[in-house]
């Protein structure tokens, strides 16, 4: 927690938790997001420590910058836990994308197998951005209607053990549908979206 710069209250309340747990030995180690997630159960999630490390990598991506923390918290509800070893693809060029990752630790190697190049991704960098795009462009849309998700252009391979958070793609939809109206922000660059495409 400590290299997430988690704030000390929410750190004392997780190991609280995790003590209360009877896993004493790894207090005063850093522990993992989903071990973390099996020993919270604060109902307030604006002190839960993933929040706040998922509104962390929410503010890197460009569209979502000016969003305040609360507004943020409505991705965060829907967010996941995956766990990947070294070697692991998240994603495959070529093949729709069903989610969207923000990366909690590890780094992971975006290859574009048409250029050639390769992009290294860190902490709270997403991958899959692509897809929060295609929902801001679909979410008003009937599911006929709708555009195909978006086909991934890279081969996204862990180098490291990692975790991420993932929100799936029908998960931005709802997000969409219930808060843009309270986002007048990203309400103007999404028309501005719109009016570019």
């Amino acid at each position: 927690m400590s290299s997430h710069d988690v704030p000390d209250d929410m750190k004392t309340d997780t190991l609280k938790n995790i003590s209360e747990y009877r896993v004493v030995e790894r207090i005063n180690k850093d522990v993992g997001a989903r071990f973390m997630h099996g020993c919270y159960y604060k109902k307030d999630v604006k002190s839960d420590p993933l929040n706040f490390i998922c509104v962390k990598a929410l503010k890197r991506i460009p569209i979502l910058r000016k969003l305040d923390e609360q507004d943020l918290i409505g991705f965060c509800e829907h967010k996941f836990i995956t766990t990947n070893d070294k070697d692991t693809l998240i994603t495959r060029a070529g093949q729709e994308l069903f989610n969207m990752y923000l990366i909690i630790d590890g780094v992971i190697a975006c290859n574009d197998p048409e250029t050639m190049s390769t992009q290294t991704m860190h902490r709270y960098d997403c991958v899959g951005q692509e897809l929060l795009r295609w929902a801001i462009l679909n979410y008003k849309r009937s599911e006929e209607q709708r555009e195909r998700r978006p086909i991934s252009t890279v081969d996204a391979k862990c180098l490291t053990d990692g975790e991420a958070f993932g929100i799936h793609a029908s998960d931005l939809l709802e997000i969409l549908q219930k808060f843009i109206y309270s986002w007048p922000a990203l309400a103007a660059q999404i028309n501005g979206l719109r009016s570019g495409c």
